[in-house]
């Protein structure tokens, strides 16, 4: 409300001028402004030869594979186009927007408004933050970088390997398909209203934290199947590029793996300010905690549903690779899964998602 001029907001039971919370009042604007993050614009009233100097052109249409036009006038055609810039009102001048700047920046920090949007990744000695092994910031727009970005990632996975009988196998601890779209997932799924922050992918002795600014929008066990992004046409373009799966597919991708790969499925923990995701490396049934074993029943449950089948003792037995000797143990293991609300009876010794139906 406004009384003589000066702004208010309730806070609690009392009316406090606005002015005194600057990250409130940024908040409300972004709620009633009309025009999204991706549409604003990042920096304003430059040239074309600026522009070539400040996108990395030649990346677009690489990730198309399509040849750069050899007139420059078809390339601010295509950028125009896709939204990436906007004619400026000032004669043969052009503004970045910030879904241009994101996905082709040469270097983000050319960006005043847009510098803590980079992609950290650290890897620590231990399993905890006292000691940093190494550390790499991204400079990249997403999509030019992503595929550096995905390399570089790989590269830091800790392999293990067994000789046995003078045959040498190498054993990959996290699966690089399912990391590379949780890294997808953060980027599309970010909240870019929180400031100060950016997507951090931390390497730790017994695990991957994968961190992105803002609460999601869907609960995490909805993911499953659902989809609703804040970031549309980030998103669209993401996946245009190959970056990432389709529209609600991309925890269904992953279950998918880490069903056929009996890897351990992502942990999820939300807070108002960001979202963590969690993986671990391969773990056998007896070395799981509770939240483990319930994580891998109920998407376990999940990706027969949506085989269009469903759960029983035995499939479960065999997502855990346990003996059928284990019966009675994992028929106990369901039913606490039922009561924790994470799954419900099937028809006929059968059991659903609890959000499925019959």
């Amino acid at each position: 409300m406004q009384f003589k001029k000066e702004k208010y907001i309730r806070i609690g039971s009392n009316n406090k001028k606005l002015s005194e919370f600057p990250e409130k009042e940024r908040l409300l604007w972004e709620k009633l402004s009309s025009i999204n993050y991706e549409e604003k614009i990042a920096i304003s009233n430059i040239n074309q030869e600026e522009l070539f100097n400040l996108l990395d052109i030649s990346s677009y249409y690489s990730l198309l594979k399509k040849n750069i036009p050899e007139m420059n006038t078809k390339v601010i055609s295509d950028f125009l186009r896709e939204k990436y810039i906007l004619e400026s009102k000032n004669n043969m001048e052009y503004n970045i927007t910030n879904l241009g700047a994101l996905l082709f920046a040469k270097d983000i920090e050319n960006f005043k408004n847009l510098a803590r949007k980079s992609i950290r990744v650290i890897k620590y000695k231990g399993k905890n933050k006292v000691n940093i092994e190494r550390q790499q910031i991204g400079r990249k727009g997403y999509a030019c970088g992503f595929l550096g970005l995905i390399k570089y990632v790989n590269n830091l996975i800790p392999r293990t390997t067994e000789i046995t009988e003078d045959i040498r196998k190498e054993y990959i601890d996290y699966s690089p398909k399912i990391l590379r779209e949780l890294i997808a997932n953060a980027i599309i799924h970010q909240d870019f209203s929180k400031t100060g922050t950016e997507v951090l992918i931390e390497f730790f002795d017994d695990r991957i934290d994968i961190t992105n600014p803002g609460q999601p929008l869907i609960e995490p066990k909805m993911f499953y199947g659902l989809h609703r992004s804040r970031n549309e046409s980030l998103a669209y373009h993401m996946r245009k590029f190959g970056f990432c799966e389709e529209l609600g597919s991309g925890l269904v991708r992953i279950i998918d793996i880490a069903e056929k790969e009996g890897r351990i499925p992502p942990k999820y923990l939300t807070t108002e300010e960001f979202t963590k995701v969690t993986i671990y490396s391969h773990k056998d049934f007896d070395s799981m905690n509770t939240e483990d074993i319930m994580n891998i029943t109920y998407f376990h449950c999940c990706y027969k549903y949506d085989e269009g089948n469903y759960m029983t003792n035995n499939s479960l037995r065999e997502r855990f690779k346990v003996p059928d000797e284990k019966y009675t143990k994992i028929s106990k293991l369901l039913k606490e899964a039922i009561n924790e609300g994470l799954i419900k009876n099937g028809p006929k010794k059968t059991y659903i998602p609890f959000w499925a139906k019959h």
